[in-house]
């Protein structure tokens, strides 16, 4: 009886806030819900979290996305039961507050128990009928109190068992994943090794047969063009031999063509140097390319580095701070649950004391049935206020009903994910065994990867001494060819300059034949006119300008052997002094190319090749004189060499090389 009035005190509040509270269950949980997803960044680290992100960084850096993709819907799925849980406990918080209006209107009844104690003395079977009715009820909220209880037990078993469960799967997923991620790795560095290993000698060996190939090809070219050059060289031989009664008569001419000699050498010198700045140009585009590529390729790396970085720590973050809330609101709801514990085990001490004061007021009525007699008009309209109230407990019934089928819904969308967990067990098992399985075939491939490269260390080291005893010998060759180049490319310099000399010497001759032609016709002509004319006079012809040769004309004829060697010797002596000068240029010419080339083999056979030519076109000069000097026959009628002077040549002066150059200047 002391807490009897406690109870009376509350009705009124909690009869006015019962009906709001029905209204805003749901919207209290979803404003939760929301406002849990809002709060889900400001957490601390865990050992859970730390796991997940490393399984994530692995499986991110070895781009397997599948697997991660399914360890993402496993944590979500995870949150959603742990948000569900939530609604459950939310549930159960709701059937506790009806549970306490159902107390308040016991509360009620007693008042109004001790207000009919008076009245109740001759109406025991309505009392009686009264009692019936509060022990069903008492019944019933035993039996509710049990289903709750019953409810709250197999809710602790079933979290106990999930965490249990969720624990072990964990375990012992981390650890495959850890095993497998090890593997791996091994596997994976070995590959790595491997395959370095395989594109380094594959990249040897393309770069031998490259070079092979390249040196096979040049030679092959190289023999075809000096074969080339002997039958060209021969070719110019015989047209040089038959040329050269022609060439005889062109001495005056030298001059001209030495200069043209050094005007050519002066340009290709030029040439050959603007050829090697373009080189070094080219070598230092090339670096630069290079260097910009490479730092590209810097830049775009660690990018890359950078956005995982950012997604692994954005991960951290959001389930770490989801795991605290959940964690949160689990400690929230045992607090509660401990709560509810303690209300209803002072509602079963309110209940014991309410039946022994029913007892007690059941030996008071039996005093008191003669006051009931004059209560009958106060009792119908308390049987009016119990009618209503029947009504209020029978709608409380259907309501608990509907409560406890959504209690059953509950139960089964709860068994629904233990099967769906179970599943998802089975199928990362799956998944397990299939990893495990890829990882026995990558081992088998690597075996089988190992051997063939065991096979092509072999084949390679046997390769490696073939090129070595190759290159040697491709040493050699290269040597003798750099010689033959450069003899072939002097050899054709020459040729060149020879062929165009030949057909401008070929123009000058045929020129100077019609012209000596003429003029030898002519003399004859006056010739026949003196002696038809019987003078002993001295035969005279066109004014001479050249006194020396007309006097030698009647000279005998030991004297005019003597002019004619006097005059092949002035010849000789303007041939050594430009082959002198000749070979000057070419000094300047080799000491250029020289500087510009790399091997001193080359550089020290150039000027043993140019003064070998030199002294052969110097030898053929003059046995091209020799010829000439021995095709004039003295004995034949003398010809006027007055018109052979120099105002009449077609061919006009040419200044020395180094007079136009101070002209220049």
């Amino acid at each position: 009886m002391s807490q009897s009035p406690q109870h009376e005190k509350h009705p009124s509040s909690a009869d006015e806030h019962d009906d709001g509270d029905e209204s805003d269950t749901m919207d209290e949980l979803n404003s939760d819900q929301c406002s849990s997803g809002e709060e889900e960044y400001d957490s601390d680290d865990s050992e859970m979290c730390q796991d997940i992100v490393n399984d994530v960084r692995d499986l991110a850096k070895r781009e397997k996305m599948e697997v991660l993709i399914e360890v993402i819907k496993s944590r979500t799925e995870q949150l959603r039961l742990h948000r569900q849980l939530e609604v459950y406990q939310y549930a159960m918080d709701v059937l506790g507050g009806e549970k306490t209006r159902l107390q308040l209107d016991l509360a009620l009844t007693t008042k109004t128990l001790l207000v009919l104690k008076d009245a109740l003395t001759e109406q025991r079977k309505q009392d009686e009928k009264v009692l019936a009715r509060l022990n069903l009820t008492s019944d019933f909220i035993g039996d509710l109190d049990m289903k709750r209880v019953q409810l709250i037990k197999e809710i602790r078993h079933l979290t106990a068992q999930f965490a249990e469960h969720r624990a072990k799967t964990e375990q012992t997923a981390n650890e495959r994943l850890q095993d497998e991620i090890n593997r791996s790795r091994q596997l994976q560095d070995q590959l790595d090794a491997v395959y370095v290993s395989n594109n380094d000698l594959k990249q040897e060996l393309t770069e031998v047969d490259e070079a092979r190939q390249a040196l096979a090809s040049t030679l092959s070219d190289r023999l075809n063009e000096l074969a080339k050059l002997t039958e060209e060289l021969q070719d110019a031989q015989k047209r040089i031999e038959v040329d050269a009664q022609t060439n005889a008569k062109l001495t005056e001419n030298v001059e001209m063509f030495l200069t043209e000699k050094t005007q050519l050498a002066t340009e290709v010198l030029e040439l050959e140097n603007q050829m090697a700045e373009l080189e070094q140009t080219n070598a230092a585009k090339l670096g630069e390319m290079e260097r910009n590529a490479n730092s590209q390729l810097l830049a775009l790396e660690q990018q890359k580095d950078a956005k995982l970085a950012e997604v692994e720590q954005a991960w951290k973050s959001r389930y770490e701070e989801e795991m605290k809330k959940v964690d949160v609101k689990l400690t929230d709801a045992n607090a509660q649950m401990k709560e509810i514990e303690k209300q209803n085990a002072d509602l079963k001490e309110t209940v014991e004391k309410l039946r022994s004061d029913l007892e007690t007021t059941a030996k008071q009525l039996e005093q008191e049935k003669e006051r009931g007699k004059e209560l009958d008009a106060k009792i119908s309209d308390i049987q009016t206020m119990l009618h209503d109230r029947d009504n209020e407990i029978t709608s409380l019934n259907s309501k608990l009903n509907g409560e406890h089928k959504r209690v059953d819904k509950e139960m089964e969308r709860m068994e629904e994910l233990n099967t769906k967990l179970k599943d998802l067990q089975m199928d990362n098992e799956k998944k397990v065994s299939d990893l495990e399985n890829q990882l026995e075939i990558a081992q088998k491939e690597s075996e089988v990867i190992k051997a063939k490269n065991e096979k092509l260390e072999n084949e390679m080291k046997d390769q490696a001494a073939k090129i070595n005893a190759m290159e040697s010998t491709i040493s050699e060759k290269e040597k003798e060819q750099a010689a033959l180049q450069e003899k072939t490319e002097k050899d054709g310099n020459e040729l060149r300059k020879l062929s165009v000399q030949l057909a401008e010497q070929k123009s000058t001759i045929q020129s100077l034949e019609e012209k000596l032609k003429a003029k030898i016709q002519e003399d004859i002509r006056s010739n026949v006119e003196n002696l038809n004319n019987v003078s002993t006079a001295q035969i005279t012809s066109t004014p001479l300008r050249h006194p020396k040769i007309s006097e030698s004309l009647d000279v005998p004829l030991t004297k005019r052997m003597r002019l004619v060697d006097n005059d092949v010797m002035s010849v000789q002596s303007s041939i050594s002094n430009y082959t002198s000068f000749q070979g000057n240029v070419d000094r300047k010419r080799d000491s250029g190319r020289f500087f510009t080339r790399k091997s001193p083999v080359h550089a020290k056979k150039k000027p043993e090749a140019r003064s070998f030519f030199a002294r052969s076109e110097k030898q053929h000069l003059d046995d091209e004189l020799i010829s000439l000097a021995s095709t004039i026959n003295l004995d034949e009628e003398p010809l006027e060499t007055g018109n052979l002077s120099i105002s009449v040549s077609p061919v006009p002066l040419v200044k020395p090389f180094f007079r136009r150059q101070s002209e220049k200047k």
